[in-house]
């Protein structure tokens, strides 16, 4: 079994650059030198953040950090610790108390806008705004677009020094400043090729995925494009989405992060897609995070005149409603069946044996995360109530006995 599992999971050729390798040292040598130029950073010209305004820790929480690592004092007073304690795959101590550390702090200094890795702040938050969005303009019968934008391999292509440069002007000090490059650069890599490692090399950008900063250090970089966006919107060129909030409040929602997953809500205006790909356009240069336009989609909402024109103004494809948003259904009616027939009724027919097991983890379990914020329609429990008893007792599709 093992070394069947072996053979299906080696790798005979490679298709790198359209050339098709097939001899083991150059199919190694190729794939090392593949993730060497993704991890490698173009030393080209970058735009200044110099100029963006963003929230800052308090003067006595900067002071704080100094109490960090009394007992590791070479990290603490050198900002370095031997490299080879970086060239594992274990989590250092010192890294996961810089992110305990971290983490306390995120909320204050990123925007309500952002819903990942940030304390008191759900997945389901983002979703439920989204679909609130789209609820409005629907009842007031306006015409809006929703910019659903995949950034292309983003923790492999954040520059080093522009999240530096975030940290200071969050009110990070010298000394943690120190600490997080000492974390970013030092780290070194190798390839797993057929399960032997392969080449040893350091990377120039990016963000080590298993590192407990990762997260955080991304999110905070993220904070640049939310204020890019908030400042377009207070000058007019980009419009959101107003919602009445608590106590008659109107509240104006232009976007939502998710980690990488964003969302832009704009009027359906050849004008305002422009300013917003400028706007990306700036952030790409200052990141050097980049927008994936093929896999990237404006979504109208309403009848919007010419959907196709404005799609090639940003560079994209046309999705529609309904659509997914953090595995949940976007602009979808509550009652519809097509927004609870998900997989779990389709699973059902690929598993004969285990079938209470399957029936707690899988059948029963998985329209909890949608009914964290939607109401099951009465039909839709009554139908997987049935599927399970049958797929239980063996009726209808699955016929024979309980195993």
């Amino acid at each position: 079994m093992i070394s069947a599992h072996r053979r299906n999971n080696s790798l005979d050729r490679v298709k790198i650059n359209g050339e098709w390798l097939s001899e083991e040292q150059k199919v190694r040598e190729g794939i090392v030198n593949a993730f060497q130029q993704l991890l490698l950073e173009d030393m080209g010209w970058k735009e200044d953040i110099g100029r963006i305004q963003l929230d800052q820790i308090s003067q006595q929480e900067a002071e704080n950090w100094r109490l960090l690592f009394q007992r590791l004092r070479e990290f603490h007073e050198h900002s370095s610790f031997l490299k080879s304690l970086n060239n594992t795959f274990l989590v250092l101590i010192p890294k996961r108390m810089l992110a305990n550390r971290l983490k306390k702090v995120v909320g204050k200094v990123v925007s309500t806008a952002q819903n990942a890795f940030v304390t008191r702040r759900q997945i389901l938050d983002a979703s439920l705004i989204a679909n609130e969005v789209i609820d409005s303009w629907q009842k007031r019968k306006e015409k809006g677009l929703i910019c659903k934008l995949d950034i292309e391999k983003a923790y492999d292509s954040i520059n080093w020094k522009f999240l530096l440069k975030v940290l200071q002007k969050m009110g990070f000090g010298s000394k943690w400043l120190g600490w997080m490059w000492s974390c970013l650069s030092s780290a070194k890599f190798s390839v797993l090729v057929n399960g032997v490692p392969t080449g040893f090399f350091s990377s120039t950008k990016g963000l080590r995925q298993g590192n407990p900063l990762s997260p955080y250090l991304f999110v905070m970089g993220m904070e640049v494009l939310d204020v890019l966006i908030r400042r377009v919107v207070e000058g007019g060129f980009l419009s959101g989405c107003s919602i009445r909030g608590g106590s008659r409040s109107t509240l104006n929602i232009s976007h939502l992060f998710f980690a990488d997953d964003t969302f832009v809500f704009c009027e359906a205006s050849k004008e305002h897609l422009t300013h917003l790909s400028w706007i990306l356009f700036w952030f790409e240069a200052a990141s050097s995070l980049r927008i994936n336009l093929a896999k990237s989609e404006i979504i109208p909402v309403g009848e919007v005149d010419e959907i196709e024109e404005l799609a090639v103004e940003l560079g994209c494809r046309v999705g529609s409603l309904p659509s997914q948003y953090l595995g949940l259904p976007l602009g979808a009616p509550n009652r519809a069946l097509s927004m609870w027939d998900g997989g779990a009724l389709e699973m059902a027919v690929y598993f004969k044996r285990g079938r209470i097991t399957f029936i707690k983890s899988t059948l029963a379990s998985m329209p909890i995360y949608q009914m964290s914020i939607f109401r099951m329609p009465k039909i839709f429990a009554r139908r997987l109530e049935k599927v399970q008893r049958d797929f239980l007792w063996g009726e209808e599709t699955w016929r024979g006995k309980f195993i």
